[in-house]
Order: structure tokens, then sequence, then C-alpha cells
């Protein structure tokens, strides 16, 4: 194949030469033949008409091997090239609106492509994405209600600690703060994680590091990871940003890490981290959507069932959170993003 290749590209930029080649071949091969012939006892003109009868032709030799060699195909492809040129500068009007045509196609299959793909196949880049399932509460005698997914720390804490098929857990909840860095006001949006959210969904920073266990703890220094987009438009990509601070709510934060472009949970400028502590006197108005992944082994019905008997307990404890009938569903963070744009897609 690569000698082929090469012969082809010699015939389209060394035509000249390559057309000297096969004429000196062809003349040696008929020189050769006439040789013979002599030899044999022909006359000099006998013996070089008998070899061109036994070549069948100088000229369809040539052609023969032109189109062995690649010759024609890449000339008449050239040929066709230029011709196509000199069409289009003729119509500079219609070359314009194919030109256009063409750009307006291909980037809205790319973009088609791109959509797809990423709701489709490969919606989010966390570890295992399809295991991730949210706790919702949805009213069942008016189910067009919604569901509740964010629950208040200690309601959840109690359903953590009866239950028996989370194998990991972790919160988060997005909200609004005014980052004071530079001298104005300006609202960030931010995403206050339990420390072991990065650990849980698998995603290394693109730079330093993600929020660990120790960065919740009481007394830590306040820290905080950026957004790829923010940390693009606000430090214009500086490799030097970790270690800066960001004055968020008058609270100072230490710059610690920065996520990969498509890490962009619950899509926040921000994330920093925020402990689960049922003691604290704002847990009962601190709610999270808490997500989770269940015990290997053990079915969605199996979980539903299990949470669905925790609930009716809970619910004594929380009556104000919860409506006169309700059930506990499960639905998983992949589904709950993508289920609308899914059937958009198929339909």
């Amino acid at each position: 194949m690569l000698s082929k290749l090469k012969m082809r590209l010699r015939a389209l930029f060394f035509k000249s030469k390559m057309e000297e080649e096969l004429n000196e071949e062809v003349l040696f091969h008929l020189e050769r033949e006439a040789q013979e012939n002599r030899a044999r006892g022909m006359s000099p003109d006998d013996a070089r008409s008998s070899a061109t009868r036994s070549f069948g032709g100088i000229e369809r030799i040539k052609e023969e091997s032109r189109d062995l060699r690649g010759f024609r195909f890449l000339e008449e492809a050239w040929q066709d090239f230029r011709y196509g040129l000199r069409m289009l500068r003729k119509a500079p009007g219609f070359t314009l609106t194919a030109v256009l045509t063409l750009a307006l196609g291909i980037g809205a299959t790319t973009t088609m492509f791109s959509v797809v793909y990423n709701i489709l196949f490969s919606p989010f880049t966390y570890r295992e994405p399809d295991r991730i399932s949210d706790l919702m509460i949805q009213d069942s005698e008016n189910p067009r209600a919604g569901e509740r997914g964010a629950l208040s720390v200690p309601e959840f804490t109690d359903y953590l600690e009866r239950s028996t098929v989370f194998q990991e857990v972790f919160g988060s909840i997005h909200g609004g703060v005014i980052d004071t860095s530079n001298g104005g006001a300006e609202e960030l949006g931010v995403s206050w994680v339990t420390p072991n959210a990065f650990n849980f969904l698998g995603v290394a920073p693109l730079l330093g590091r993600g929020i660990k266990p120790a960065d919740g703890k009481p007394g830590a220094p306040p820290v905080a990871v950026l957004r790829y987009t923010f940390w693009i438009n606000r430090f214009g990509g500086e490799a030097g940003v970790l270690g800066k601070t960001l004055v968020l709510d008058g609270v100072s934060y230490t710059i610690i890490g920065v996520m990969p472009p498509r890490f962009t949970w619950d899509g926040p400028h921000v994330w920093i981290p925020s402990q689960l502590d049922r003691s604290d006197p704002k847990a009962a108005t601190t709610f999270r959507w808490f997500h989770f992944r269940l015990k290997p082994g053990v079915s969605e019905r199996e979980a539903i069932a299990e949470l669905n008997l925790i609930a009716q307990r809970v619910a004594e404890s929380y009556p104000q959170y919860y409506p006169k009938k309700f059930k506990v569903i499960i639905r998983t963070t992949v589904d709950r993003v993508v289920r609308g744009f899914r059937s958009v897609l198929i339909h």
C-alpha cells in the first residue's frame, strides 16, 4: 500500500518525470524484443515491426501502465478539480451559496452529533454515572406537584442511619453568593458539597486538588475549587491561580483546584465544602440534594421498598415536609437531567 501511494503521489507531482521514465521503459522492452528478433535472423525493419506487433501498440501499453500506476485517476481528478474551480469562478453567487450551505450543513451535523453523543451516550464524565441516584419524595395524590429532592440535614440523616441499601452518599446544593474579591460586587453560583463529593464522582482536578474530608472539619480553612469556564473567564486560564483567594459573602476562600472542562456538577462557578452536622443550629433549615450509589446486589425495587418503610417514620418527625400521602422514588441523576432531551431527540 505504501509503495502504491508513493507511486501515485509521484505521478501527481512529477508527471513529466514519470512520463519520461515510462517512455524509456517501453522503448527498452521494445528494443530488447527487436534484438531477440534480429538474433533469430530477421532484418532490422522486420524485427522492429514484429516487436511492435507483439507489444500490441506502444501507446496502448503506455495507457495500461498509466492506469496501473494511477496516472489516469490522478490526472482526471486534477482535471475535474480545475474544471469545477473554473465553473465556480464563473458563477460567484452560486459559489457563495454552495459554500454557505456546506458550512451550515457541516456545522449543524457536527453540533447534532455532539449533542446526541453527550446526551444519549456520554452525558457525564463521572465515575459510574448510571449508578448515581437521588432520593425523591413524590405526592401520591398530586403527581403533578412535582418531586421533592432537597431534604433537610436531620431528615436525610435519619434515612442514612436507618437504611441498609446505601453504598456511598454525598450531598450538594446550588445557590448564589456575592463575590467582592475585586472590590466590586458580583453574584456567583456556588455548589456546597459534602467533603466526599469529588471522591464519589471520581474526576481528578485539572489543577491542584479537589475537596477532601479534612476540608469539612470544624475550624478548617475555607477552600474553593473552580469550574473550568470560570477559571478561564476570571483568571485567563492562569496556572498560578492556586493559592489565590475569593471573598464570597465576606468569607475569604483559598483556591485549591480547577476542575476539567466537562465537570459541571450543579453548574456553579465554584464548589466549596459543607459538612453534614445535625447538631448545627442551622441544620433543620439546611437542605441538600442527596446522591447515592446502592450497594452491589441491591435492586432498585428492594431499595424503594425499604426507603418507603423508613419514610413513614421520618415523616412523623418532620410532618411539615411531607404531604398526607406520599411515596419515595429513586431517580438516577442521568435520567433526571437528560430525560427531557432524550425524548425530544428520539422523537
